[in-house]
């Protein structure tokens, strides 16, 4: 019965570790997103107001 509760709890940490280092990675992927979308949306949206102007102004 012992050995059972111990390799029960063992497979519980390495599940908890995984568990872990999935989340960082998730975690670190959704930055990257984040980063990238919110760095190319206001350049996009000065030359797509630029070029708004331009037709205005035409």
């Amino acid at each position: 019965m012992k050995l059972d509760e111990e390799a029960e709890r063992a497979r519980q940490k390495t599940v908890k570790r995984r568990n872990v280092i999935v989340l960082v990675i998730l975690s670190g992927f959704a930055l990257a997103v984040f980063t990238v979308t919110f760095f190319h949306i206001p350049q996009e949206g000065r030359s797509a107001s630029r070029a708004l102007g331009e037709v205005q102004g035409q």
